[in-house]
């Protein structure tokens, strides 16, 4: 298995791991250290400490009810300011979500952000994902680093920037 911990404590920290069979661990680290050496002692040390004394694991239950938290807020958010208008796909874990709104087409999606960015609220087509654009605006929301007011707060905003788009249909 391979991870990162950018995601998890902070992406500064620009560490990464591999879970490992017992006989591939020697291999791969030195294999690790002819390809890169960089890899900073003193944080890995202070990393292994925290998972060692069990604070990691308590960190990641704290995260995971604090990020379900802010999921079902912007979940609901959803909801109530776009109803069945918005398909949201991705809800079961991560940090973001993809909204595809129906009702606005996906040439308004330049307007839609700018109009959201004017607002304080960045969002992100999905379009440069795709080789051939979808039909529908589909918008990329991150929520990770935000509060729940927050996340209330942006998606009334977004509604606002996106209700111009639906006009225009």
């Amino acid at each position: 298995y391979l991870g990162t911990l950018s995601k998890v404590m902070f992406p500064a920290l620009r560490l990464g791991y591999l879970v490992l069979p017992a006989g591939l661990v020697e291999p791969f680290a030195r294999a690790k250290l002819l390809a890169d050496g960089g890899s900073a002692f003193l944080e890995q040390e202070a990393l292994a400490d925290f998972i060692a004394s069990g604070a990691f694991e308590r960190h990641i239950r704290r995260a995971r009810i604090w990020n379900a938290e802010r999921r079902s807020t912007l979940l609901r958010a959803l909801t109530q300011h776009f109803g069945d208008t918005v398909e949201v796909v991705g809800a079961n874990a991560g940090l973001h979500v993809v909204a595809w709104f129906h009702d606005v087409p996906r040439r308004q999606a330049r307007a839609v952000v700018e109009r959201a960015g004017a607002l304080g609220v960045g969002v992100y087509p999905v379009t440069p994902y795709y080789e051939t654009a979808p039909a529908a605006l589909g918008l990329l929301l991150g929520y990770g680093a935000l509060t729940t007011r927050a996340i209330t707060t942006g998606i009334a905003r977004l509604a606002d920037a996106i209700a111009p788009a639906r006009r225009r249909r």
